[in-house]
């Protein structure tokens, strides 16, 4: 090499990382080893079938969200989202038992009260917790609102036993029926870990996102990674 980089970045995992030096007017060599760059946004096509390997979808990808605020700092405003079926997330099939992830805490926790009447308390006790969970995220990132700060402090107790738990077991102890613990523990997958091995304040606070709207990029992961 007889050029000199400000910034060598090594593997194309790191495309984000060397987008925004290069926006601040920095040379950045990009190296990857594989045939394409990518990283988690590569697809690939087998017998003309088409696999994005890491974005099924993501939320607060929405006018004003996360994401889209993110992207956009980026300079990726042509990046373009569809959001996923309000009324169908994710299907979750279990044997006797079919349940689905819908978007809007109150309208997801009503669905299972319908299928799980006994438990209604118990259900409407744990969205209490998850709008806390909610608010204390927000509260690290947009500061505390009155109302915000109240429902953190009444379920202080609780949300710090989430942080010492396993999702299995504050599952345990939050409800009676195996089968409506199987249905809440359905958004496990996006963690990789079974309950009994992932954080509950991750499961809960993963959860919460989702319950927001899942958002899938026009053109897919490959569409993100051109731009």
């Amino acid at each position: 090499m007889t050029r000199r980089y400000d910034t060598i970045v090594v593997g194309a995992g790191g495309m984000t990382a060397g987008l925004e030096l290069a926006r601040q007017g920095r040379s950045v060599l990009l190296l990857e080893a594989a045939k394409q760059l990518g990283g988690m946004l590569n697809p690939f096509s087998r017998r003309k079938v088409h696999f994005d390997i890491r974005v099924h979808y993501l939320g607060e990808a929405g006018p004003g969200e996360t994401m889209r605020r993110l992207l956009d700092s980026l300079g990726l405003e042509g990046v373009r989202f569809r959001e996923i079926d309000p009324d169908c997330i994710d299907r979750y099939v279990f044997e006797g038992y079919e349940t689905k992830l819908i978007k809007g805490l109150d309208r997801w926790i009503e669905l299972l009260a319908g299928d799980f009447p006994a438990e209604k308390d118990n259900l409407h006790r744990f969205g209490r917790l998850m709008r806390a969970c909610a608010a204390l995220s927000r509260m690290t990132v947009k500061g505390p609102s009155i109302r915000g700060a109240r429902e953190v402090l009444l379920s202080g107790p609780e949300i710090a036993r989430l942080l010492t738990s396993t999702y299995a077991d504050v599952l345990a102890k939050s409800f009676r029926d195996p089968m409506l613990r199987n249905a809440m523990a359905g958004p496990s997958g996006d963690i990789g870990l079974p309950p009994s091995r992932s954080s509950a304040l991750m499961s809960v606070v993963l959860l919460n996102h989702y319950l927001g709207g899942a958002y899938y990029p026009v053109g897919g992961s490959g569409a993100m990674r051109d731009a």
